[in-house]
């Protein structure tokens, strides 16, 4: 994959409403390229729970997942003796 480099101007001469427009396309393109990845299983709710958040003064940008067992997914479990 290749690496991504984004020159900003100064924050303060962009207005609140554009650097948000900005943030959430960019977090959204970054989410539909991660989708694709992430196991669809039974239900389909792993995939299903992939949401973005944008700050409110597009200061940040967060990709989530809220399926109640991504953390098991992503961190994994420790190893089980039989």
């Amino acid at each position: 994959m290749g690496a991504y480099q984004v020159k900003f101007p100064d924050a303060v001469a962009v207005s609140i409403r554009t650097r948000r427009a900005i943030l959430k396309r960019m977090v959204t393109i970054v989410r539909n390229r991660i989708k694709p990845g992430i196991p669809k299983g039974e239900t389909g709710n792993l995939r299903k729970g992939l949401i973005t958040r944008v700050g409110s003064e597009g200061g940040y940008g967060a990709i989530k997942d809220v399926a109640p067992h991504a953390h098991l997914v992503e961190f994994g479990t420790q190893a089980h003796m039989t």
